[in-house]
């Protein structure tokens, strides 16, 4: 019994990740939009690594354009991005691939809080199906929002009961 506890919870937690994928998969064919185009595209600031030492000056708003200060997300993610795939938006790393993780950690959180299998999967898939996160999902420059909601599920203490 307790085996077969085991493969259902992960068979929901599998059907969680891949139908939030599926959902999205057509995202990763969009062209840089919105934001995207200030954020990456006409952003110098990424395109040379000779920068990355002023990210953490007080110059880096001088020489950026940025209004906000978010050198995780301009370091590890625009940086890279650049060097690896210049200004092709298919490779870069689409929100999408934050997404996932995000929905697997919000479901662990509300299994760990109701903990009955029906409930905490409908509740998951609710809150992640929804269209309400489509622009956070389809927009690369918005990742912020998906890394910060990824890192701070994860470090949520589970509840004891």
């Amino acid at each position: 019994m307790r085996i077969r506890k085991k493969i259902n919870y992960y068979s929901l937690l599998l059907a969680l990740a891949v139908i939030a994928q599926l959902i999205y998969l057509n995202s990763l064919s969009n062209q840089f939009t919105y934001d995207d185009e200030f954020a990456i595209v006409s952003n110098y600031f990424i395109k040379s690594w000779k920068h990355l030492p002023l990210l953490f000056t007080r110059k880096y708003f001088e020489y950026s354009g940025e209004l906000s200060y978010r050198p995780v997300v301009t370091l590890l993610s625009y940086f890279l991005d650049y060097a690896l795939w210049q200004l092709n938006p298919f490779d870069f790393i689409s929100p999408i691939h934050f997404y996932i993780p995000l929905t697997l950690f919000s479901f662990l959180l509300v299994h760990a809080v109701i903990q009955q299998t029906c409930c905490f999967f409908y509740c998951s898939s609710y809150i992640f199906l929804s269209p309400l996160l489509s622009e956070t999902v389809d927009v690369i420059s918005y990742r912020e929002d998906l890394l910060r909601a990824t890192f701070y599920n994860s470090v949520l203490p589970v509840p004891q009961r």
